[in-house]
This record gives C-alpha cells, sequence and structure tokens, in this order.
C-alpha cells in the first residue's frame, strides 16, 4: 500500500517527542552523521544535497530528511530528483520514495491557530519531560510552553518575515539547570525571530537574527500544552 506523503507527515508528527537516542550533543551529533551517511548511499544522486533531519520518538525510532540531486549519470541541469529518506535508528537502513514538496506544503500551508511542537533547539532535541511548542494565533499572539514553562507575546507575520514583540509573559518555574538554559535559548530565538519558513518535509524552521534555528513539527492530541498564559 502507498501511503500519501502528507498523510504520512501527519502520522509521524502525532508521534513526535524527544528521542533518548539523541539525549546529549554527543550523541545527536553521531546519530546526525549515521543517518546523513545512510540517506544519501540510499538515494544514490549525484551532486545530492540532503536536509537537516526531522527526528521523531523511540515508538517510531525514524528520522526523515529530503534529499535532491541528479539521476546517476544525467548530465547537469535545472531538473533535479527530489526524494523522502526515512532512517531507523534501531536498524540503521534507510529507504527513500518519491517525494513531492507541493503535496507535503499543502499538509501544512496554514500557520496559524496550529500547534507546532520543537523537534530541534538551536541543533539539538529539547531536553527535559515537557514538549516545547509554539502557536501563532490569529488574534496576533504568540504563545505555547518552552520547556519548564509557558510564555506568550505579539506578533507581526508578512509572508515569512516573523516579528515578535517585547516583552515575552509568562510563568517562572524553576526547572534542572540544563532545562532552563534550553528554555533561555528557545525564548531568546522566538523574542529574536527573523523568519518562518516551512521546509520540503512539511516542518517550520524559525531563524533568528543570529542565524539560530529552532524546527518544529506540526503537533496534534496530546503534544497541545495542557495551559496557555
Amino acid at each position: 500500500m502507498i501511503i500519501p506523503v502528507s498523510g504520512l507527515l501527519a502520522g509521524l508528527a502525532l508521534a513526535a517527542q524527544v528521542p533518548d537516542a539523541a539525549a546529549t550533543p554527543d550523541a545527536a551529533g553521531a546519530l546526525n552523521r549515521a543517518s546523513e551517511a545512510a540517506c544519501l548511499r540510499a538515494a544514490a544522486l549525484d551532486d545530492a544535497r540532503i536536509s537537516a533531519p526531522t527526528r521523531y520518538s523511540d515508538t517510531l525510532m525514524v528520522e526523515a530528511r529530503i534529499v535532491d540531486g541528479r539521476a546517476p549519470g544525467t548530465a547537469a541541469g535545472p531538473e533535479r530528483v527530489t526524494l523522502l529518506c526515512l532512517y531507523h535508528r534501531g536498524t540503521g537502513q534507510a529507504e527513500t520514495r518519491p517525494f513531492d514538496p507541493e503535496q507535503a506544503r499543502g499538509y501544512s500551508r496554514e500557520l496559524r491557530d496550529v500547534w507546532w511542537h520543537a523537534v530541534d533547539v538551536g541543533g539539538t532535541p529539547p531536553i527535559g519531560p515537557d514538549v516545547v511548542t509554539m502557536m501563532l494565533g490569529r488574534d496576533g499572539r504568540i504563545s505555547g510552553r518552552s520547556g519548564c514553562n509557558i510564555y506568550s507575546a505579539l506578533y507581526r507575520l508578512d509572508g515569512e518575515a516573523l516579528e515578535v514583540i517585547w516583552p515575552m509573559t509568562g510563568t517562572r518555574r524553576d526547572c534542572r539547570p540544563v532545562v532552563m538554559d534550553q528554555e533561555l535559548r528557545f525564548r531568546q530565538s522566538v523574542l529574536q525571530a527573523r523568519s518562518l519558513r516551512l521546509q520540503p518535509d512539511g516542518a517550520l524552521l524559525l531563524t533568528d537574527r543570529d542565524g539560530a534555528t529552532v524546527r518544529f513539527v506540526r503537533a496534534e492530541g496530546q503534544m497541545r500544552p495542557a495551559e496557555t498564559p
């Protein structure tokens, strides 16, 4: 049975959580290198380019990447092949399938009034038991959970240009220092946001003025914060 890419991404997003396999920066780096190498081998494209991974829970054990390049033996030119690569952390195996970017963009085209779940904060997966989330409300307020605490601020979105307006309000619960450090980095990126861009795999990438990024996938059901500020 062939599963549409949009349905595949929706199902993966339902299970997105912090994977134990990438609980430390060293483990995350090793995992990134392994999944990149496996996806490039599986794609077998010339002049290949590969996206950053979208990492899913230890229930699925999956990394998703987009690979594009030229079919082997073809001359250089504008026509490139785009593939979706799924890498399994348990087996180390990767498989690819044809990918339609327009179909995937249709899944996440509407940004507002949607809970987005962070799967990467400044190059590392979120730490701690609480999800890190973001919603761009139609009322002009950005809010969610930054790890330990919930947050809220006003924002403006013009195309891909995002401006979050100081100050940011929220709760002030103390957590472990490593979680608090991540929360601070996440909030700084949000407050200094420069752009929001939908990625070919349906993920949403926030980039701040210093070039730091936060990568989100669309969240559903249990991923939604229990409270908002």
